[in-house]
């Protein structure tokens, strides 16, 4: 089993709690790499409909760990966007 493919980081703060969660890396192989939408740097929101907001980087793994081969894990991230790259209005 190649799994989901992807490795995650926080930037937790023991002032402030757990901090968002991100995408570190996409590896090689697994479902992140095949689908091609998740990129390092994103910011994870919600797994299977549950929103993360205020969970640990644990938490989150075990969410995602809970889920059984086979089925579909599904996703809604934040990317932050090149602030260097000129846009149009």
């Amino acid at each position: 089993p190649e799994g989901l493919g992807f490795t995650v980081v926080t930037r937790d703060s023991s002032v402030h709690g757990p901090g968002p969660i991100l995408v570190k890396n996409i590896l090689p192989r697994g479902a992140a790499v095949k689908d091609g939408r998740l990129q390092s740097g994103d910011r994870i929101l919600e797994v299977n409909g549950v929103d993360i907001m205020g969970r640990s980087q644990e938490e989150l793994v075990a969410m995602l760990r809970s889920t059984k081969q086979g089925d579909s894990v599904c996703l809604v991230v934040a990317r932050q966007e090149d602030m260097f790259l000129p846009r149009e209005l």
